[in-house]
């Protein structure tokens, strides 16, 4: 199965293994890893149909970039993500591994996830004002890419 196309971007967040209770499990469970897989956020189209009474120029984003829209979804998604888990996650950038596909609109999605996930502790902060931390997001090129786009899925258009 052709999985590679409908998961584009994989975030694993690897957490040391803790007491803390999890959403309807007993005291004593223990969360050791975090994984999500999801989908780019929103983006503009790719090409436009024949016909089409909106040209791909009126994007100004340009063809298959993620859009506003597209950013504040998965800004939201991880802070939803953060909310969630806030108990587990420290703040610390070493605890989480970004794999992305190389993609503009995959990477974006990413960096505006993170901006909602990766929010700094006191002890990662570097700016009062402006609480956002780098993390590293990891990538291969589509044609070497053997886990977000396996075997013969690659899909120039994806």
């Amino acid at each position: 199965m052709k999985v590679a196309r409908a998961f584009i971007f994989l975030h694993a967040l690897v957490l040391v293994a803790t007491r803390q209770q999890v959403a309807g499990q007993s005291n004593d469970s223990s969360l050791i890893l975090l994984q999500t897989i999801y989908r780019h956020g929103d983006r503009t189209p790719i090409r436009t149909f024949k016909n089409d009474p909106i040209p791909i120029t009126a994007w100004k984003e340009g063809p298959g970039q993620l859009t506003k829209l597209g950013c504040q979804q998965h800004y939201a998604l991880g802070s939803h993500l953060r909310s969630r888990y806030n108990h587990f996650v420290s703040g610390n950038p070493h605890e989480l591994q970004v794999w992305s596909s190389d993609k503009d609109r995959c990477l974006a999605s990413a960096q505006c996830h993170l901006a909602g996930f990766a929010v700094p502790s006191t002890d990662w902060a570097w700016n009062d004002t402006f609480l956002w931390q780098p993390v590293p997001i990891h990538t291969r090129p589509v044609y070497e890419d053997g886990m977000l786009v396996p075997g013969d899925a690659f899909c120039p258009e994806a």
